[in-house]
């Protein structure tokens, strides 16, 4: 009795190719980090520097400059602004950061008087011939804000905002 190779050789292949598949299931929990970056918009500290669980992850983050994304554990999360020559943190955020997510800390405010934003990046496509922008009010002590989007030069006097924050 003749046995079909080219089938028997079809099946065993296929199950080895499926059994070194990796199938993430609900006892895999592989690590999908949260990307975060911070601000330093605290207007009488030249530079800040910010810590998760007393360890340094930036460090001299200038006025009104951005790091760069770093990676965290998608858990409960607490980071504290410290000032330079301010032994105690002079603010502190927390959040829960969601796996895949990337968000943005903001220290804004004065060194007396500071305050933090944690925001998640929200990014869509969009449309090649469109836009998106995102607005935070972290103007301290200005209260809420108009936003007005318009034509360069155009009067406001007869607008009306188009978002208040």
């Amino acid at each position: 009795m003749s046995f079909p190779r080219l089938p028997f050789l079809a099946a065993a292949a296929l199950v080895l190719a499926v059994a070194g598949c990796k199938v993430e299931t609900i006892n895999d929990f592989p690590s999908k980090p949260a990307s975060v970056r911070a601000i330093n918009l605290i207007t009488d500290a030249a530079s800040i520097d910010i810590k998760k669980d007393d360890t340094t992850v930036w460090s001299a983050i200038a006025l009104a400059a951005p790091t760069d994304y770093q990676m965290f554990d998608n858990r409960q999360t607490n980071f504290d602004v410290f000032a330079p020559g301010v032994t105690s943190p002079i603010a502190s955020v927390s959040g829960s950061l969601a796996a895949n997510q990337i968000y943005s800390i903001g220290a804004y405010g004065t060194v007396a008087n500071p305050a933090t934003l944690l925001q998640p990046d929200s990014y869509q496509s969009v449309n090649p011939t469109n836009s998106q922008v995102r607005f935070a009010q972290m103007a301290f002590g200005a209260g809420s804000l108009d936003l007005f989007l318009t034509t360069p030069g155009l009067s406001l006097a007869n607008q009306s905002p188009q978002y208040q924050l």
